[in-house]
Parts: C-alpha cells; sequence; structure tokens
C-alpha cells in the first residue's frame, strides 16, 4: 500500500506508476523518494510551477506531459521528456511556458497558450509539432531546432526569430 501524507501544501507519496489515465498536481508541490514513472497511456498534468522533491519523472514511450498553468508565465522542467508527447494546454492563450533546458519530445502540441523556446536552448521533436488555433510557439533561441518526419501543422501562431538552424524531416 502507497502512504500519502500531506502537511503544508507538500504531499509525500512513497512513489508514483502512472499506468493509465491522468495524474494532476493543481498546483501542489509533491516529494516522492522512491520513483516516479508515467506509463504508455499516463498522463502527467501539472501547472508548471509545482516542486517536485527526490524522484525526476521517468516517461516510457508513448506517455504525455501536460502543461495547463493558469498564471502569467512557468518555466518548464529541466528533467528529460524525450520518450514523451508534451501538451501545452493553457486555459488563458497568454500563459508563457518558458524552455529551462534543451528538449526533446516525441510529439510536442501547443493547444492554448505560448511556448518561449529562448537563450541558446535546442529543440528536438521526433515526430510532430502542432500549433493550435490558440497557440503560439515564439523562438528566440540561437539553439538548433529539429521537428521529426511528422512535420509541422499549424494553425496558430509561429515566430522564428533566430534559431542557429532549423531542420524540418518529412516524408513524402
Amino acid at each position: 500500500p502507497q502512504a500519502n501524507i500531506s502537511y503544508g501544501g507538500v504531499s509525500i507519496i512513497n512513489s508514483i506508476y502512472i499506468a493509465n489515465g491522468t495524474f494532476s498536481l493543481d498546483g501542489i508541490n509533491i516529494t516522492v523518494p522512491s520513483g516516479f514513472t508515467v506509463g504508455t497511456s499516463g498522463n502527467f498534468k501539472r501547472y508548471g510551477n509545482e516542486v517536485i522533491t527526490t524522484s525526476i519523472p521517468s516517461f516510457s514511450v508513448g506517455a504525455t506531459a501536460t502543461y495547463n498553468g493558469t498564471g502569467a508565465s512557468y518555466n518548464l522542467p529541466t528533467y528529460s521528456h524525450a520518450n514523451a508527447n508534451v501538451v501545452i494546454d493553457s486555459p488563458s492563450s497568454d500563459t508563457v511556458y518558458n524552455m529551462s533546458a534543451h528538449a526533446t519530445t516525441t510529439n510536442l502540441t501547443i493547444n492554448s497558450g505560448i511556448l518561449n523556446n529562448w537563450s541558446t536552448y535546442a529543440l528536438v521533436t521526433t515526430n510532430t509539432l502542432t500549433v493550435g488555433p490558440s497557440g503560439s510557439w515564439t523562438a528566440t533561441s540561437t539553439g538548433p531546432i529539429t521537428i521529426g518526419t511528422g512535420g509541422v501543422s499549424n494553425e496558430g501562431y509561429i515566430s522564428l526569430v533566430s534559431p542557429s538552424s532549423m531542420l524540418v524531416r518529412s516524408t513524402v
């Protein structure tokens, strides 16, 4: 059995495995001392500013990480999303998510909100980058951008200011 102890807005959970469905932090900080895994059909949902102490989430191939904060801006966490589908789905199209490290994802979807790819950070999607009607992707980074075989689908706003290089892979 798992123990869940809460105090002062912090929950302590021994370990987490999200096999399927969604586990949402809803603004609560957590401590996970013994492992945190998001399975293939799992979705780890957070605003973006919650603190996860001790364990860094590990994403299985096909897992999803969803960011949906209501604040003005958030710094995306620095842990690896390499196997994950990352979804920016803010209630406000003005909420900014700043990249805080190089990022690699399987699929990147910006339904609503702004992904700010800045500084020298590289962005790699191994499949598809999708920008929905209420989404924006701003790339002011001097780091390289690589988009996989799924290409780019844009119904929103894309601004590429100064990437050092951009590679869009496609299949015909």
